[in-house]
Parts: C-alpha cells; sequence; structure tokens
C-alpha cells in the first residue's frame, strides 16, 4: 500500500485501485481516495466449526482458534484494526491458542478467516458466515492526488451506472 501511494504521489501512475480500509489519511494533503464500494467484512469457518451457532460471539472467543494471518505490512490498517481486537500476527497470540477447545481436530479444520458478502458467494458453499463482524469495512476506492480529484474527467466517472449496458470497445 505504502508504495502504490507513493507511486501516485510522486506522478508515476495517475490513479490506484485500493482495497479498503487501507486509503490515505482523511487529512493527506496530497492524496484523497474515490470509495467505489464498501461492505461489512465478517469470519467464515466451517460449518462443523466449535464455534458455529454461537450467537453471543466475542473477539476473545475467536482468539482461542488460529485465524488466517496477513502478509506484515501489506495492509497496515487492517493489521492495525486485528491488533486492537487481539487477533495480531504477532507470536504471542501464536502460543496463546486455545489448543484445550480444539483437542484431536487438526488446525486446518478449525481456522477462522475473513470474508465479505462477495467472497463467500464464491467460496463454493466451503465456509459459512459466522455471527461477528470485524470493525473495519472491505471494498474498492480510486486514489489520485488531491488535485484531480474534482477534474471534470475524473467526475463523470462517477455518472456511469451499472445498470447501463455494457458497450465493445
Amino acid at each position: 500500500v505504502a508504495r502504490n501511494f507513493q507511486l501516485v504521489r510522486e506522478r508515476i501512475v495517475d490513479a490506484f485501485l485500493a482495497s479498503l480500509p487501507d486509503l490515505p489519511a482523511p487529512d493527506d494533503p496530497d492524496l484523497t481516495a474515490i470509495v467505489l464500494s464498501s461492505m461489512p467484512v465478517f469470519f467464515v469457518a466451517r460449518a462443523d466449526h466449535p464455534l458455529m451457532g454461537r450467537q453471543d460471539l466475542r473477539f476473545q472467543d475467536i482468539a482461542g482458534y488460529p485465524t488466517l494471518g496477513l502478509n506484515g505490512g501489506a495492509y497496515p490498517l487492517v493489521e492495525k484494526a486485528l491488533g486492537a481486537i487481539g487477533l495480531g500476527n504477532d507470536p504471542m497470540r501464536m502460543q496463546r491458542y486455545r489448543r484445550d477447545l480444539w483437542e484431536g481436530r487438526a488446525e486446518t479444520e478449525l481456522t477462522i478467516g475473513y470474508g465479505t458478502p462477495l467472497s463467500l458467494e464464491i467460496c463454493g458453499g466451503d465456509l459459512v458466515r459466522l455471527p461477528l463482524e470485524l470493525p473495519f469495512r472491505s471494498g474498492e476506492a480510486l486514489v489520485v492526488r488531491r488535485e484531480v480529484a474534482t477534474h471534470p474527467e475524473l467526475l463523470a466517472l462517477s455518472l456511469i451506472h451499472i445498470s447501463e449496458p455494457t458497450r465493445p470497445y
């Protein structure tokens, strides 16, 4: 993310299609983001996961099981949000798994992942949504230099409607 922001900042590229929530800060003097889509992020697991069916889930319950990790530094705001709820990638958390909660089952059977309405649709039914959302949203945004955010050609993009028929180019 940082490198892509640098490329826009230095005018090497005109825009960058970024993933939420990793956008430039709202008060960034050079860059701004035009949000194109936004959706909730929730936890997903196999249908036979021990947490399935629980309606009172808390982040502490999730922390007792292995969760998918992120490449360090790839999505800094996502990493920060996960760390704030006790799901960071730090080695200490890995040592605090509650193995007694899942004795006799393989770690791969019990790993908890992250999903969105779109990703859940394409996973083929192997994963089921747990009733707990993460404290950030997923989606896409166009990151541009602040001075071009009001350019007529860029503003014209917002006038395109999905309901219009696709035209071959």
